[in-house]
């Protein structure tokens, strides 16, 4: 009986549906259990006992006590679950190792009329209904199982589908809203690859670059806003960052500049393209992503219009305490363990900027893991508000209240100062975190552990409706 690997599933006690989610390494003896109705998240069971078909599992926090007892068989486990004295059931699945789940990813319109789009969103696996982002499980090469109970089978070469949940059982076939074209562009040896998302109407249309956050981020992280972009009349290019994907180069030796030309080769590629507005495209930046867009407006008279979303305008440096020092919060550790590393990040951040002055004479990031080569390559003490002042086309800016991730209302006030005497709007939606996700408290760690993730009302149309005001003068 092999348990190793994730397994996913849910329990049912008193009509009342919960998700689980489970993994398993006996030869590590790793065991975890995550229910996030119930606040449970990575929990090591206080009892766990397996033997061959019986599997007994034991979680308890707090007041709460859940006891799985159940029989292995292929890659189900089923069985009775106790939750606190109450009787249930669970069933848990075991989630497969495929490749290629990006060939899942796409529109497809059901019979009740609802639109799910597929892709990925932090690495995850999801689809998106209207605000609503779900993480979907594969347990075979044509069925996935979703955090809501549902499991979606795909049929057909992934042309049709069939969506059930419990007795309910619909199908849906894959719908085309709008065009896609896989394009190429380049900045100097750089090589950039993404998707282009056009209007089906006739052209020429307004046009938005899609600028990433930190990391390794590829086209995926947008394929939601650009699928709404173009349902709503504005072309969209989404590409993999530099050394992402199928980008050449690698992000990890980049400057915030270097990110910015790669933008800009992005709007020349646009400027050439039949179906777009050649003086109506604008760039849209995302958390890291709103430092660039700045730098790229500054620097080209292309730029129609700039949408800043998440984005700190105080130094990478700033953004990164503020954020350490409230997640560490949010966590749990007490006042002394956060100024402590606090303390500690902050030495991190002096050693990396040590290691900038050796890199100019020594080139240290040749020696360097390249998990922290990074921080050679960033302007630790970067200040967006010079560019900020140079930048003449329309800026929209978006935060969420809650986010801890950059200061939101000192951010604010500095774009406010900087963009004075300019067609600049704000909006800082309510309950937002970095992500625009309804949040309860903000941090980036709450992710996981929200019961439903959800964009706050009115995001998407935001964007959408004052790009389509800005462009259609």
């Amino acid at each position: 009986m092999n348990l190793e690997g994730d397994w996913v599933g849910g329990l049912e006690v008193k009509d009342t549906w919960l998700f689980i989610k489970a993994h398993f390494n006996p030869q590590k003896n790793v065991k975890t259990v995550i229910i996030p109705q119930k606040d449970i998240h990575k929990m090591v069971p206080i009892h766990f006992k397996a033997e061959p078909p019986n599997v007994y599992i034991e979680v308890e926090k707090d007041s709460q006590t859940f006891i799985f007892d159940g029989q292995v068989k292929d890659n189900t486990i089923v069985g009775d679950v106790t939750q606190s004295g109450e009787k249930g059931t669970f069933q848990l699945f075991r989630v497969a190792d495929i490749e290629g789940t990006e060939d899942y990813f796409g529109l497809y319109k059901l019979e009740t009329d609802r639109l799910i789009l597929f892709g990925k969103r932090w690495s995850n696996t999801v689809y998106l209904e209207e605000r609503r982002v779900v993480n979907v499980y594969p347990l075979t090469d044509a069925t996935f199982f979703s955090e809501m109970g549902e499991t979606i089978i795909f049929k057909d070469k992934r042309a049709n589908i069939i969506w059930r949940q419990k007795d309910f059982e619909i199908s849906g076939t894959k719908v085309t809203l709008y065009r896609e074209e896989d394009v190429t562009f380049r900045n100097k040896e750089v090589t950039l690859s993404g998707t282009l998302a056009l209007p089906v109407t006739e052209g020429p249309h307004p046009a938005v670059v899609l600028i990433h956050g930190s990391g390794a981020e590829s086209r995926e992280g947008y394929h939601f806003l650009a699928d709404h972009l173009a349902r709503h009349g504005i072309a969209a290019l989404r590409y993999d960052k530099r050394g992402t994907g199928t980008s050449t180069g690698d992000w990890h030796y980049s400057t915030l500049k270097d990110l910015a030309e790669d933008t800009l080769a992005g709007v020349h590629l646009l400027q050439t393209h039949k179906d777009i507005h050649p003086e109506k495209i604008g760039l849209l930046g995302t958390s890291q992503g709103a430092w660039i867009a700045p730098i790229a407006a500054s620097r080209s008279q292309d730029v129609a219009f700039t949408v800043f979303i998440s984005g700190a305008a105080v130094s990478p440096k700033k953004q990164e305490l503020y954020r350490v020092e409230h997640e560490l919060h949010y966590l749990g550790f007490s006042p002394f363990q956060v100024d402590l590393r606090v303390l500690g990040y902050r030495l991190q951040l002096f050693i990396a900027k040590i290691f900038q002055k050796i890199q100019k004479v020594l080139p240290v990031s040749k020696i360097l893991p390249k998990d922290i080569v990074f921080a050679l390559y960033l302007d630790w003490d970067f200040d967006v508000t010079p560019y900020l002042k140079k930048v003449t086309c329309p800026v929209l800016a978006v935060y969420g209240e809650l986010d801890k991730t950059v200061p939101v209302q000192k951010s604010a006030a500095i774009l406010e100062k900087a963009l004075e005497n300019h067609d600049f709007t704000m909006k800082i939606f309510p309950k937002g975190n970095h992500a625009l996700l309804e949040s309860e408290a903000g941090a980036w760690s709450e992710v996981p552990r929200l019961k439903e993730k959800e964009f706050v009302p009115g995001y998407y149309d935001l964007i959408s409706s004052w790009i389509a005001e800005r462009t259609n003068k």
